[in-house]
C-alpha cells in the first residue's frame, strides 16, 4: 500500500506517519525514503497545490520532512496561517488534528525560526483549553499524549537500539534507588561521602559508606562496567 499510493498524496503521508507510530518503520526504510525524498524535490509545488487551509496536510508533510533530516522552509508554508499582526489566526482552534499536527511540527523547529516558537507557544496554551471540552475520548487522548510526550523525545524503538533501550533502563532504575535512598536515609554529611565516591569512581572508594550505600554504589558501577564491555566487543 506504501508503494501503491501516489507519490505525493496526502494518503501517503498519513500512512507514513502510521508506520512510523506504530514502531514498524524499520521494515519500509526504503519506500519512506523514496517517498520522502519525491516530496522534498516537488515539495513547493505540493505546498502549492494542496488546499491553503488544510493545516493537518501541511503541517504533517513539513514535519515528516524535517524528521527526516530536510531542512525545508517554515516561514512561507506557515505563514498563511498567521493574520496581520502575525499571530496565529484564532479560527485554527476549530481544527483540533490541524492544531496537533502543527504541535508535532513545531517540536522540529531550529535556533532563530521565530514562527514555530510562536506556534508552540499558540498550540500548548489552546490544546490545554480544548482538552476539556473534547467528547471524542480517542481524540482527547491524542490531545493529551501530545501535550505529555512530545513527539521529538519519543525513544529509539528500532530493534538494533535493543542495548541502549535496556542500559537507559538501568539508569533510570538506579537513580530512582539513589532519589528515594536521600529522602529517606540521608543526612547531608552522608550525601557528601556519596558524591565524592561517585566523583571517584572507583571501587575502593565504597569503603567509607554505610553499607546499604556500598550496595548501591557498587551496582551502579557494574552497570556502567557492562556498558563499557558492551561498547568495546563493538568496537
Amino acid at each position: 500500500m506504501l508503494v501503491m499510493a501516489p507519490s505525493n498524496s496526502l494518503q501517503k503521508l498519513d500512512l507514513i506517519n502510521t508506520i512510523q507510530r506504530l514502531g514498524v518503520a524499520y521494515h519500509f526504510e526504503r519506500e519512506i525514503e523514496e517517498s520522502l525524498s519525491y516530496m522534498y524535490t516537488h515539495y513547493e509545488e505540493w505546498i502549492g497545490e494542496v488546499d491553503g487551509d488544510d493545516l493537518h496536510a501541511i503541517a504533517l508533510c513539513f514535519r515528516l520532512l524535517r524528521q527526516q533530516g530536510y531542512l525545508v522552509s517554515c516561514v512561507d508554508v506557515f505563514r498563511k496561517f498567521t493574520d496581520d499582526e502575525g499571530d496565529f489566526k484564532k479560527e485554527l482552534v476549530n481544527n483540533v488534528h490541524g492544531m496537533l499536527s502543527l504541535h508535532e511540527a513545531a517540536q522540529y523547529r531550529v535556533h532563530g525560526e521565530v514562527i514555530l516558537d510562536e506556534a508552540l507557544n499558540f498550540t500548548i496554551t489552546q490544546l490545554k483549553l480544548i482538552l476539556p471540552e473534547l467528547t471524542n475520548s480517542q481524540l482527547a487522548q491524542q490531545v493529551n499524549n501530545a501535550l505529555k510526550f512530545p513527539i521529538k523525545d519519543g525513544s529509539h524503538y528500532e530493534p538494533q537500539y535493543s542495548f541502549g533501550r535496556k542500559i537507559i533502563t538501568k539508569i533510570l532504575f538506579f537513580t530512582s534507588i539513589i532519589d528515594d535512598t536521600y529522602v529517606i536515609y540521608e543526612t547531608l554529611n552522608k550525601l557528601i561521602l556519596f558524591a565524592e565516591a561517585i566523583e571517584r569512581w572507583n571501587i575502593d572508594a565504597s569503603k567509607q559508606l554505610p553499607s546499604y550505600m556500598k550496595i548501591i554504589y557498587r551496582g551502579l558501577l557494574d552497570v556502567f562496567n557492562e556498558v563499557e564491555k558492551e561498547l568495546a566487543s563493538e568496537n
